[in-house]
């Protein structure tokens, strides 16, 4: 142990905080706890070099940071009635205190290759996972269930929950790994630091695992990812004026759409966007949404009018830290919503999630910091910055985003190191 510390006295330090949250982000999408070990490791190792170090102070941007999202939860502490989930929810969460304290302590250069070590880190983690949870999707397709007809692997035993379940990860927060590295493989691709053939089999591979991740607002987000993409593409080409360049690739893009609906039609992909979202958008509670597959749940519409009726009854503190799911459970069997009761339902949207336990209190917390946010990646022109904060924003509408690791530790560490590299962002490119 002394050893240990010994090395930490000397410039491996910074070698150590790189490779430790490297191996963080790589994790990431394959094991959260041990993702999380690598980052309680940083956590320790950034103590240790704040302790012996040159004293430095904290980053300006701190007060803008995730911890704001903190703040809410400790005072919703002192008037819970649910003491229990409380501290536990206190523990979880504790990222957005930690994250952001240790890395306003970095420097400059420091946070510009944590940054490097963490994006190339989840992009390595995104592939290797992929490739996996691809190989054994065809293992149990062809070998398995002796299927050969290829559109049936984007029904409903291949995709979604049955996609990811392996790796015990919601399919949301991996199809949010997906949309972040097709960012960065976009970035890179503009830039020229990666070239045609290496991008163009990454992007087919991450466009395959948006299919199976078979989640309508990561469908969304990914559709105005290609729309931005395509729209820039073509842009540069007229300015160009590669005008019979432009014409193949728009015919080409059209004919692909074409045929790739046609094929969509036959899948559970295009049943979720159809009757699967219409029944989402009704009131019948205890309800086939698969009735083929005997899948019965409760629609969120219905759920998130007994939600509103909850926050209407505390709408200025909420009901406390680590209160939403008795309150809602509560709920749920008061009005007959018994599945959602089993399954113990959460919001299902993070700013519903905030107004029950902190009220409208909790939610200016909330609002600022998203707000702020936004103002310093468009400021700064960071498009990654940007687009992390769209992703939050977007899937937090219909998810409680910020109430697993998953994507408690990715939004915080991301947002921090962003926000904090912003006072930089004109000496540093």
């Amino acid at each position: 142990m002394q050893g240990f510390f010994n090395l930490l006295k000397t410039k491996n330090t910074y070698f150590f905080k790189c490779l430790v949250i490297f191996m963080f982000a790589v994790l990431l999408p394959i094991k959260i706890s041990l993702s999380n070990f690598f980052l309680i490791l940083y956590f320790v190792i950034s103590l240790f070099t704040i302790i012996k170090g040159k004293k430095r102070s904290i980053n300006p941007l701190f007060y803008y940071s995730p911890v704001l999202l903190f703040i809410p939860l400790i005072i919703g502490f002192f008037y819970t009635t649910y003491m229990d989930n409380a501290i536990h929810d206190i523990i979880k969460k504790n990222s957005f205190l930690l994250i952001p304290l240790f890395l306003s302590f970095e420097t400059k250069y420091n946070l510009k290759k944590l940054s490097y070590f963490a994006k190339r880190g989840l992009l390595l983690g995104v592939i290797t996972s992929l490739l996996f949870l691809i190989i054994n999707v065809l293992y149990r397709f062809v070998i398995i269930n002796k299927e050969s007809e290829l559109i049936n692997l984007f029904n409903f035993n291949y995709t979604r929950y049955n996609f990811t379940n392996i790796l015990k990860i919601h399919p949301t927060y991996f199809g949010i790994y997906i949309l972040f590295s097709m960012v960065l493989i976009l970035k890179l691709y503009y830039e020229k630091r990666i070239k045609i053939i290496p991008f163009t089999v990454l992007s087919v591979l991450f466009t395959i695992g948006i299919l199976f991740i078979n989640q309508r607002i990561i469908f969304i987000l990914f559709g105005l990812l290609i729309l931005f993409f395509i729209f820039y593409f073509l842009k540069t080409q007229v300015q160009k004026k590669a005008y019979l360049k432009f014409l193949i690739v728009t015919v080409l893009l059209i004919f692909i759409g074409f045929i790739s609906f046609s094929k969509i039609k036959k899948t559970y992909v295009y049943y979720r966007f159809t009757k699967e979202l219409n029944w989402e958008f009704s009131d019948k509670i205890n309800s086939f949404y698969i009735k083929e597959k005997g899948q019965v749940s409760d629609p969120r519409l219905a759920r998130w009018k007994g939600i509103v009726n909850l926050i209407n009854e505390k709408p200025l503190f909420g009901f406390g830290a680590g209160s939403e799911t008795q309150v809602l459970g509560k709920m749920f069997k008061e009005k007959g919503m018994i599945n959602s009761y089993n399954k113990k339902y959460n919001t299902h949207n993070q700013y519903l999630s905030v107004l029950v336990e902190f009220g409208f209190f909790g939610f200016l917390f909330f609002l600022f910091f998203l707000l702020s946010n936004l103002y310093f990646s468009i400021k700064y022109k960071n498009i990654e910055f940007i687009s992390v904060l769209t992703i939050l924003i977007m899937v937090g509408l219909v998810e409680n985003i910020l109430s697993r690791n998953n994507g408690i530790t990715f939004f915080t560490f991301f947002v921090s190191l962003y926000l904090f590299q912003s006072l930089s962002t004109k000496k540093i490119k």
